[in-house]
């Protein structure tokens, strides 16, 4: 399988991810600001399963709930009580 991405840390993380889930790093490719990370797929015997897996539903409505707070800031943490 390829995997493309332009962030330079990528690599690490395929390869861990790679590792983690049973695949088989083969390598990456610079073709300017774009990575090509090959990977083999594992077999369905060798390949990782989760047992915990949230549905994407689930996550929409907890960022809808995160970005709708009044209190929410990107710029960090605020340790003075929210004024909405």
């Amino acid at each position: 399988m390829e995997i493309q991405s332009t962030d330079k840390g990528s690599t690490a993380n395929i390869k861990a991810w790679a590792s983690y889930t049973g695949h088989q790093y083969l390598g990456t490719v610079e073709e300017g600001e774009l990575l090509k990370h090959y990977l083999r797929k594992a077999s369905a015997a060798r390949e990782q399963s989760h047992k915990q897996v949230l549905q994407l539903e689930f996550i929409v409505g907890k960022l809808k709930l995160t970005f709708m707070n009044p209190c929410f800031s990107f710029s960090g943490f605020n340790h003075e009580p929210c004024k909405p």
